[in-house]
């Protein structure tokens, strides 16, 4: 699996890390959700 990491000085600052976590969460949204997955509760 292919990823990229946050640079370090993001880590240590909230407005560094800020672009990074919205690409992040964009790029967890597009991901589709399985058919098998879809629908079905939360397992525990």
């Amino acid at each position: 699996m292919s990823y990229w990491s946050a640079p370090e000085a993001a880590l240590d600052s909230p407005q560094a890390m800020l672009p990074w976590a919205r690409l992040a969460l964009q790029a967890a949204l597009r991901k589709p959700v399985p058919a098998s997955k879809a629908g079905s509760a939360p397992s525990r």
